[in-house]
């Protein structure tokens, strides 16, 4: 993946999760893991697409996309499993019979290949890779070429091996990355990209800034410290003697009021994951 499209694909998750968020039963989950999975973040991937295709079961492109992350993952069970799902739904979805069509040629199924590339030639005859594909299958002695499972790719790509995409499970760590987590209410997450670029750059003082204050924002929520409880007017009227207003009392236990901003402020963070989720 080269450096202009990981921000590019950013930008998309970040504005699609907002989407999301105002509707759980949007289509748009579809593009939401795409983009996840073009990043190498496939537990992300894989979590927004199984929630989309349980809440819209009759949407065969969330099915589609959950078999290219199966097959990225590679679950190859689950990716037939869910590239037939796509093709029970829609009997023309190009990219669930060549993926179907590519996982059975990995297993070695040529037949079943073969029948599938046939179905996709006769929707779209002019796919060059497929009647490629098809030439190879019909020569007994000549294997066949890899057909790609995947989506097509954003156009800024690099030859470099620098460049490829993530090995699954290994998304790319940036500080953008670390900025999404927190805002989706992942802020452990986030502390394990800060690491990651600390371990890599340990002279970079503005990751480790951005880790430390982290930190403190997570032990600040998890402890929080004795807080001055005023001592309420047993009266009513409202005014509390000046006795009592001296001498605050102190507690280690937060006050029922403390308790529920600090909930508060935990929801706000995870608020849009939860829409999401």
């Amino acid at each position: 993946m080269s450096e202009n499209a990981a921000p590019s694909l950013l930008g998309k998750i970040a504005g699609y999760t907002e989407i999301l968020a105002k509707d759980p039963r949007s289509t748009i989950f579809v593009q939401l893991s795409e983009a996840y999975r073009q990043m190498g973040m496939l537990d992300d991937a894989l979590e927004i697409a199984s929630k989309g295709v349980r809440s819209l079961p009759s949407h065969a492109p969330g099915f589609t996309a959950l078999g290219r992350i199966q097959a990225q993952r590679g679950a190859r069970g689950e990716a037939v499993a869910a590239f037939e799902k796509a093709v029970e739904l829609d009997r023309e979805n190009l990219a669930a019979l060549k993926g179907l069509a590519s996982l059975k040629l990995q297993e070695g199924d040529r037949e079943h290949a073969r029948l599938l590339l046939l179905r996709v030639a006769a929707i779209k005859p002019d796919d060059a890779m497929v009647q490629k594909t098809l030439r190879h299958l019909a020569g007994a002695s000549l294997a066949p070429p890899s057909l790609a499972v995947e989506a097509p790719q954003t156009k800024s790509r690099s030859s470099s091996p620098s460049d490829s995409c993530p090995k699954p499970g290994a998304p790319i760590s940036t500080p953008t990355i670390a900025e999404l987590y927190i805002k989706q209410g992942f802020p452990k997450r986030a502390m394990k990209v800060y690491r990651d670029l600390l371990d890599a750059d340990p002279h970079n003082e503005t990751i480790r800034r951005k880790l430390i204050d982290l930190k403190k924002s997570l032990d600040a929520a998890e402890k929080p410290g004795p807080r001055e409880i005023p001592v309420a007017d047993p009266s009513g009227s409202g005014h509390v003697p000046p006795s009592e207003t001296s001498a605050p009392v102190q507690t280690t236990a937060p006050s029922k009021a403390y308790a529920e901003k600090l909930e508060l402020w935990l929801t706000s963070i995870q608020k849009r994951r939860e829409h999401v989720q």
